[in-house]
């Protein structure tokens, strides 16, 4: 940049040597308002008011997202299954209850009646839960004894009773 000719001091490309390096106060700047953030905890456990059935209920927002993608769902959208499905796996729905046969074969043993081998289950079995199940069964047990000799000892290491 080419420097001005000229013996003044101020002019142009020349600012007074008081103010030259911004030593005077600047003007005060106005900042602007950020908006405010909303308050996600609160909303999350806040209750939704809901019409159901003509009538307003008072819901956890939960409840209502998982009714909403129910609807969804029960209307063959794919994503909202897929959803649905997800929220029920998380929340354990979708297991089956812990000691309880899905599937498979039993194998009820010759010396017990079948719907006693029903109400027990598999082997090996509590000594508290099978005694008041075998007292009901009591006649029918010494019945298939009789049919049946010598079976229960057999095998007895497989059924144990502990």
């Amino acid at each position: 940049m080419k420097k001005p000719t000229g013996s003044y001091d101020v002019g142009y490309g020349r600012p007074p040597d008081a103010t030259k390096f911004g030593q005077r106060p600047q003007p005060k700047r106005r900042r602007r308002k950020q908006p405010e953030l909303p308050n996600i905890l609160s909303l999350l456990t806040e209750s939704v008011e809901v019409s159901r059935d003509g009538k307003a209920e008072k819901l956890h927002p939960h409840e209502v997202m998982m009714l909403s993608l129910f609807k969804r769902a029960v209307k063959r959208e794919l994503r909202a299954i897929k959803a649905f499905l997800k929220e029920c796996k998380k929340a354990g729905l979708l297991e089956p209850p812990p000691g309880q046969r899905t599937c498979g074969v039993a194998v009820c043993p010759k010396w017990m009646p079948t719907e006693m081998f029903c109400l027990l289950g598999d082997p090996p079995w509590d000594a508290q839960f099978y005694d008041p199940i075998a007292a009901k069964f009591e006649d029918t047990l010494k019945l298939y004894a009789e049919w049946f000799p010598g079976a229960r000892e057999k095998c007895e290491h497989e059924y144990r009773v502990e």
